[in-house]
Order: C-alpha cells, then structure tokens, then sequence
C-alpha cells in the first residue's frame, strides 16, 4: 500500500513541478487579466506545496526549494488515500490551468 502512495507522491509532485514552470512561462507572455489569473493558479499550487506530506520509508528529492511537512501518524490506508486526494487536487488544479490557457 505505502509503494502505491509514494508512487501517487512522486506522479503528484512531478504534476505540480511542471504546472509550476508552465505558469511562470504562460505568465510571461500573458497580459494583465491573464497575469493575474495565471497568478492565482500559481498560488494555488504553492498552496498544494505547503500541504504535501511524503510517505514513510522513502527518499525523496527536494527541488525548487519545497520542504514537505513532516508525516503525520496514520495507517497506511489513510497515507493512500490521502495520496490519492492530493493527486486529484494537483489535477484540478492542472485542468483550471488548461481551462485558462485554452
């Protein structure tokens, strides 16, 4: 169960990285209206950062300077499918992005 979490972790954080990137690119380019909501789709994300917590037991990389919170008690039921919620809330938020852009 805790293998299939950290794989939902590391999909969901490499989700959020590139959505990362892509907005600073789109925002770039943008005019205002869409600056500022290319910028509140980036907040969005950070906010999603600040939340993530790791699964037990596994390394992780730590890029773009984002520390993870330190794991809470649970089982490991509730690490996947905490995992499984915060890679369905990284793909909302990549589908508003899409929505925005398109």
């Amino acid at each position: 169960m805790l293998i299939e979490a950290n794989q939902l972790h590391l999909e969901s954080v490499s989700i959020a990285g590139k959505l990362e990137k892509s907005l600073d690119s789109l925002s770039q380019q943008a005019n205002a209206a869409e600056k500022i909501r290319l910028d509140s789709l980036a907040h969005l994300v950070e906010l999603w950062e600040e939340s993530v917590i790791e699964v037990p037991g596994f390394e992780h990389e730590h890029t773009g300077g984002h520390e993870h919170k330190p794991t809470p008690q649970m089982t490991d039921e509730s690490m996947l499918e905490y995992q499984r919620n915060a890679k369905k809330a990284i793909q909302s938020i990549r589908a508003q992005a899409a929505g925005q852009v398109l």
